[in-house]
């Protein structure tokens, strides 16, 4: 996913200055990283390493982090992840994130920032420190977090997929996160297309793939500027604006789509296996956002 997502958001951009906290580590000292989103989840936290690696944690506990709210802000893929989640300052009082307090070496960290895309010259992502107040202390850590940078933050936050909330509730259970936060998780709508405009979806990120590997991200890119400017998320209270919005998306995705479904016809018949990008795009969402189910991608 943050593959996708750096090359999709990637424009010109300032250089990115990483915080003291790390660029002052050595590879064997002890980092705190607070995981929100998907890396709640600690078995998908261990396994996210590039090219199959694990990443080892010291330790993995609740927290929360006061001034700042779990945001899907984080631009995305219409209409399958539209928004994907990060930590957004906030200066409300009643502001608290909640997530995974991790400690590990920096050395297994920097695998964490580069599963991020913080490997690429524009990474979607920035961080940030913030103190993290483990629960059952009253005592708060200094902690690297994941914001998204102001190239690929939306103005407004979007829906997350089912398949993208399924983890964060999965992991929140697991974590022992506080009661209303996690039911605050279940009540977040979500995006959920219908099974034509999700077929349509899957089949233009095959030749999604193809243009990335042939270096033609720009054109990528234009189609994804296109399809935020006919995004209509599902919380709009008018039936009509939704329906207009899915009609152009279809539109816009049915030539791309063409083209990616003979490209994945030729996979297929080659015997190439779906690359694990897409196959974490397309994988079939949780028919249940239990905490206890089950979340394989």
């Amino acid at each position: 996913m943050a593959s996708y997502l750096t090359l999709v958001v990637c424009s010109s951009t300032p250089s990115l200055t990483r915080p003291d906290i790390i660029t002052s580590a050595r590879e064997d000292d002890l980092v705190h990283y607070f995981g929100v989103g998907s890396n709640m989840l600690k078995s998908k936290l261990v396994n996210r390493g590039l090219n199959g690696g694990k990443i080892e944690t010291r330790s993995f506990r609740p927290a929360v982090v006061h001034g700042h709210r779990l945001a899907f802000n984080m631009r995305g893929f219409p209409p399958l992840e539209p928004g994907m989640g990060a930590l957004e300052p906030d200066d409300s009082p009643e502001a608290a994130c909640h997530g995974a307090l991790c400690t590990m070496t920096a050395r297994e960290y920097d695998k964490v920032w580069r599963s991020e895309g913080g490997g690429s010259p524009k990474p979607g992502y920035e961080e940030i420190v913030v103190r993290a107040q483990p629960y059952g202390s009253t005592e708060s850590v200094a902690a690297i977090a994941l914001r998204a940078r102001a190239h690929a933050r939306l103005r407004t936050d979007a829906c997350p997929s089912e398949r993208y909330m399924t983890m964060l509730i999965q992991g929140a259970t697991e974590l022992g996160l506080k009661a209303s936060y996690l039911d605050a998780l279940r009540a977040q709508p979500t995006q959920q297309p219908g099974p034509l405009l999700r077929a349509l979806a899957i089949h233009y990120l095959f030749l999604v793939t193809t243009l990335f590997r042939l270096q033609m991200q720009g054109m990528v890119r234009a189609l994804s500027w296109l399809l935020w400017c006919v995004y209509v998320p599902p919380t709009c209270k008018h039936l009509w604006k939704r329906l207009l919005g899915d009609a152009a998306t279809g539109l816009l995705l049915l030539p791309g789509a063409a083209v990616g479904g003979l490209i994945r016809a030729w996979l297929h018949v080659r015997g190439q296996p779906v690359p694990p990008m897409l196959a974490l795009m397309i994988a079939k969402p949780q028919d249940e956002r239990a905490g206890s189910a089950s979340s394989k991608v």
